[in-house]
Order: C-alpha cells, then sequence, then structure tokens
C-alpha cells in the first residue's frame, strides 16, 4: 500500500517509519524540516522516498 507520512521526524513519525517499511508498504514522508531526517545507520535500511 503506498502511504504518505506526514510529520516523518515528529515523535511518532520517527517510530512509524520503520514498522510501516518492515511490513512491506511504500511510504512517501512529508517533513518540515529535511535537516532532522536522519536515517539511523545502525538499521542497514534506506528510505528512498524520504
Amino acid at each position: 500500500m503506498k502511504i504518505l507520512l506526514t510529520g516523518a521526524t515528529g515523535y511518532i513519525g520517527k517510530r512509524l517509519l520503520p514498522v510501516l517499511v518492515e511490513n512491506g508498504h511504500e511510504v512517501i514522508c512529508f517533513a518540515r524540516d529535511a535537516k532532522r531526517f536522519v536515517v539511523k545507520k545502525s538499521s542497514g535500511r534506506a528510505y528512498p522516498n524520504c
């Protein structure tokens, strides 16, 4: 399923994004400040649409 995740850098969005991706969803992220969006390197996952 395609999902638009607004608030991707917020409290809930940061926790929801990995869960959605792990469950096979295609996620497009929206955030006010792209500089706050950091992918944890320990996860080894990339989020191309974020």
